[in-house]
């Protein structure tokens, strides 16, 4: 008589239940989640969200996503970013090469009306194959450079932010955008302002501003050239110091009371910044005219001595003060002769 098998126990049923129901609910997670897991491992993901950051305008999120470190960097805010034009409008993603755990991206980017393609490199770190996310690179932002050619103490305005200079130049990292680049306000001088554009994948964005007098600095500078001359005139010497004109006397013959006078100033014209002088080159493009007089004697003769009309040009120097510009004369203007009694 054959042996009839056992029939399972409640609880023995109840295990075999569970384990199916385990085995179905394992299935249908690994069904749900592993497809979208997958999906979001892919090594663009990393730079869409990088790139769409920036076309948002985002900073925070484009610093976070593209690992970028802030030390120092001023114009790396929302505010500063706000201010930029032809930002990224829209950009898309024209192929990927996977070479183990690192991966070449490259992106068609449209900024303001220009395109251009970029690369970016992704890795992977060690995890379940096919679905550990990829990591965008750390991301090395466009600098942009400014140099100034003028006063060492000049500050630039790029964005709406101040920025001092070091060594006459100013170096920021950006985000890519067209930004204005102006000199700090100055009365005296100045420089028209300029635009500079940073793109991605290009190191750097340069500018160069060129200050020179404004025309109150070019007021200043006159008025102070023209009391210079003032005190020439005022001096009783017949050459007097650090002046552009003279009179040479005759040997023997001594002279007093003497007294120049000006008929006409001469008109200053203003060159570019000479960093030796630190200062903007002045010259005459018209010529002044003076005259001297003077007691001569010489033994027991005694008359008036003139020199007749002079012509005489300026040379000197424009240069910044804590309350505009003024006049510096050339070094070469020296004194030579004597002065009278």
């Amino acid at each position: 008589m054959s042996e009839r098998p056992r029939l399972m126990t409640g609880a023995q049923l109840l295990s075999v239940a569970i384990a199916f129901l385990l085995s179905v609910v394992v299935a249908i997670v690994l069904a749900i989640v592993v497809p979208p897991a997958a999906r979001l491992a892919t090594p663009d993901i990393p730079v869409k969200a990088y790139l769409g950051a920036l076309a948002r305008g985002d900073v925070p999120a484009a610093l976070k996503a593209g690992h970028v470190p802030v030390s120092g960097d001023k114009l790396l805010t929302t505010d500063a970013y706000a201010t930029a034009s032809d930002r990224i409008t829209s950009f898309s993603i024209t192929s990927t090469q996977v070479s183990g755990s690192t991966a070449t991206i490259a992106a068609r980017i449209h900024q303001g009306t220009a395109s251009y393609t970029t690369r970016f490199t992704a890795t992977r770190g060690a995890g379940v194959p096919g679905l550990t996310p990829w990591s965008l690179a750390p991301q090395q932002l466009p600098q942009l450079a400014v140099a100034v050619v003028g006063p060492t103490s000049a500050s630039v305005d790029v964005a709406g932010t101040k920025l001092a200079t070091r060594n006459n130049t100013v170096t920021q990292a950006v985000l890519p955008g067209t930004y204005a680049v102006e000199p700090a306000s100055s009365p005296s001088y100045g420089a028209p302002p300029q635009k500079v554009t940073a793109v991605l994948g290009r190191p750097s964005a340069s500018a160069t501003i060129a200050m020179t007098l404004t025309a109150q600095g070019k007021t200043e500078v006159q008025a102070s050239a023209s009391a210079w001359l003032a005190t020439c005139v005022a001096s009783t010497a017949l050459a007097p110091s650090g002046c552009p004109f003279r009179a040479v006397g005759t040997a023997g013959v001594s002279y007093s009371q003497g007294r120049w006078t000006m008929a006409a100033q001469p008109t200053l014209a203003f060159g570019g910044w000479n960093s030796t002088a630190d200062g903007w080159q002045v010259t005459s493009t018209t010529l002044g005219e003076v005259s001297f007089i003077a007691r001569a004697r010489s033994g027991a003769a005694s008359g008036t001595a003139s020199t007749g009309p002079q012509l005489f040009s300026v040379l000197g120097t424009a240069v910044p003060t804590n309350s505009g510009a003024s006049f510096v004369p050339s070094p070469s203007y020296s004194s030579s002769a004597g002065s009278l009694a």
